[in-house]
């Protein structure tokens, strides 16, 4: 009485097996792994985010030193022409000119 279930066998139908189902086994194996990928910097993204400490370093710098206020200061609006605008003859013109 035979019953088959020797090293050969066992490693053909495991091979067929994989022959005929590896498209299916490979998109299981990466969605899989995708997904675990996905819940795991979820849960580590969800985590290490703590409101407070946000709000915290949010407010304690939030000013701009002088250097910066004085270069601010010193930029022109845009509604502001020092010079008018010169056309060189024949260029195209920019429509988005104020």
């Amino acid at each position: 009485m035979d019953i088959g279930l020797s090293t050969k066998t066992i490693g053909k139908k495991v091979s067929h097996f994989i022959y005929r189902f590896h498209v299916i086994l490979f998109t299981i194996i990466v969605l899989g792994g995708l997904s675990v990928l996905i819940f795991i910097l979820y849960n580590y993204i969800v985590n290490a985010t703590n409101i407070n400490d946000a709000e915290n370093a949010i407010a304690s710098d939030s000013g701009f030193d002088k250097q910066t206020i004085t270069r601010l200061e010193s930029l022109q609006t845009s509604n502001v022409l020092n010079e008018p605008i010169q056309y060189i003859d024949g260029a195209r013109k920019n429509p988005f000119v104020e």
